[in-house]
């Protein structure tokens, strides 16, 4: 596992060598780039999953080397500088006087066993409970301070994204369509997390809207009833208007509900029907489906910014931080 991510995340040479090929079948081979390519989005997570493991560790042994450095200067080992400090600072504050501001005189939550306890304050257990408490808060405002004190540089980086090529699918377009910056949501009327983040892509469409074209692109497991009626309602030039009144929809939208929403847009209805019944349009859907997984894509909620696959797709400052960035290259 390791030595695959290892290999995804490098520069590789252009041709095949022996190395690269994983397998071969009636004398035809397989490389491993070919396969990397279908999994490049579980890679991606993957390789961003290990970044923040990473980058935790590296947070915690900087305040561990800054501590380390301060306690050398005062010519003390860490455990003894740290007790010295905040037996120092609780002298000089008065323990009560910090347990009121840091409100600290209020019972504790246990676990035990299977039960979660409250245990007083004014109790053998309680007081120790509030002691170690604050001495948490003491000397994590200790570290703050020493850190930005301090000249830290950080050198570990966040795996770069792969690129990925858009513009073969099936997509609906709004915003800025003639921008430099493209933004896809790769997304499924049906999928809960969809529908959840929702208002989060939409406050990024009403940002950004006069400076980044807007993608739509349809995807699940089956060409559904609602993906379907989005296609052929996009025949006919309504598809945004029947993705906002979707999304605005909390319960479950059967086939006489999407009749309901097409009626409702002012279609017209024989060529509605036609085209939602139409096996033409399920074929496209299915070929629009394969090509996102040919691209590597798996997942939705997806979102592809330039064809730079963003890993926290959940996070509005991250997908805004990735379109300033785009946006600033032009």
């Amino acid at each position: 596992m390791i030595i695959t991510l290892l290999c995804f995340s490098c520069n590789q040479k252009k041709g095949k060598h022996k190395g690269d090929i994983i397998a071969e079948i009636n004398g035809v081979e397989i490389s491993s780039s070919e396969l990397d390519k279908l999994v490049q989005q579980e890679l991606f997570d993957e390789l961003n999953r290990i970044y923040n493991i990473r980058d935790l560790a590296l947070t915690e042994l900087i305040k561990n080397k800054i501590l380390e450095q301060e306690a050398m200067r005062h010519n003390k080992s860490v455990p003894d500088f740290l007790r010295t400090y905040t037996d120092s600072v609780i002298n000089h504050y008065s323990y009560d006087s910090l347990v009121i501001k840091y409100k600290l005189n209020t019972p504790s939550v246990m676990i035990y066993k299977t039960s979660m306890v409250q245990i007083p304050p004014d109790t053998y257990e309680g007081r120790l409970n509030q002691r170690s408490k604050l001495e948490y808060i003491v000397q994590s405002q200790l570290i703050d301070s020493l850190i930005n004190k301090s000249k830290v540089k950080r050198f570990l980086y966040p795996p770069k994204s792969p690129n990925i090529n858009m513009e073969k699918q099936a997509i609906s377009y709004r915003g800025n369509t003639g921008s430099d910056v493209t933004l896809y949501l790769i997304s499924d009327f049906d999928c809960g997390k969809c529908i959840e983040l929702h208002p989060v892509y939409d406050s990024i469409y009403n940002k950004y809207k006069d400076k980044v074209r807007f993608g739509y692109v349809n995807y699940s497991g089956t060409a559904s009833p609602l993906i379907i009626a989005s296609e052929a309602i996009n025949n006919q030039g309504k598809f945004w208007e029947f993705y906002s009144t979707v999304f605005k929809i909390n319960t479950m939208i059967d086939s006489v509900r999407i009749f309901n929403i097409a009626d409702s847009l002012r279609l017209d209805m024989n060529k509605f029907t036609t085209d939602f019944n139409s096996k033409y349009i399920v074929n496209k859907i299915t070929e629009n489906f394969n090509t996102i997984e040919a691209a590597g894509i798996y997942a939705t909620p997806t979102i592809i910014v330039n064809g730079r696959l963003l890993f926290n797709s959940s996070s509005y400052d991250e997908i805004a931080r990735l379109i300033d960035i785009e946006l600033d290259k032009r």
